[in-house]
């Protein structure tokens, strides 16, 4: 992900060894703050999201820590915030407008910057933002233009691929894709998006089978 500190421009990159590196144009750095969750014995899940002028990223018990404001190599031990109104896992974060989405293995819950925490976490949860079943795994999400598409499977849902439509989730995978993905090893699946000559692209990758939506402006349907 990128963000700019200072009129610096920062990438910021999350990895499955549970560490996390940024750079300003050079060789990655790493983070090696002692209270960064994945220096602090916690494991780190997802992609950073950045708000306001903090870095924040989701742990898999659901926290979501936040960097020093300003900064994306300094952190604090108790600045997070539980994503907690149902119990499940953390899978990771999202940007979605001015919201911090949340998606967990059973639900999607939303957070904002309030203002009003001046210790610990910067972020209030947004009671009316919530949805009851969450993402696939950590890479089966991805922004794209002004919203976000993941693949769901819960007992509430189904598996099947979706979109958010303002703060609801709007399913684009017909019956015949669901079924292929009913199919596959769910720790194999991941989605990617990209813009092509004005077009917006979803990919779905699994271990068998790649499945792509294409669309001029938000995706209607996946084939």
């Amino acid at each position: 992900e990128e963000t700019l500190i200072s009129g610096t421009p920062y990438i910021v990159m999350p990895s499955t060894d549970n560490t996390a590196w940024y750079s300003t144009g050079g060789a990655p750095t790493e983070i090696t703050d002692a209270q960064f969750p994945g220096k602090a014995s916690r494991t780190i899940t997802g992609n950073f999201v950045f708000v306001d002028g903090y870095a924040f990223i989701m742990d898999t018990s659901g926290r979501i820590y936040n960097s020093d404001e300003n900064s994306v190599t300094a952190w604090t031990a108790d600045s997070y915030r539980q994503a907690n109104m149902y119990p499940d896992n953390g899978i990771g974060l999202a940007r979605y407008k001015n919201f911090v989405m949340a998606l967990g293995s059973e639900t999607i819950e939303f957070f904002f910057n309030s203002g009003q925490n001046p210790v610990g976490s910067p972020l209030d949860r947004y009671e009316q933002g919530f949805i009851h079943f969450g993402s696939l795994n950590q890479f089966a999400y991805t922004q794209l233009e002004d919203t976000v598409a993941w693949v769901s499977a819960s007992d509430r849902s189904g598996i099947g691929v979706y979109i958010l439509d303002g703060l609801q989730p709007r399913r684009i995978s017909t019956p015949f894709i669901d079924t292929q993905l009913t199919n596959v090893n769910t720790d194999s699946v991941y989605m990617s998006s990209c813009k092509i000559v004005g077009k917006t692209f979803i990919t779905i990758v699994t271990s068998s089978t790649t499945f792509v939506s294409v669309s001029s402006a938000i995706c209607n349907e996946l084939r």
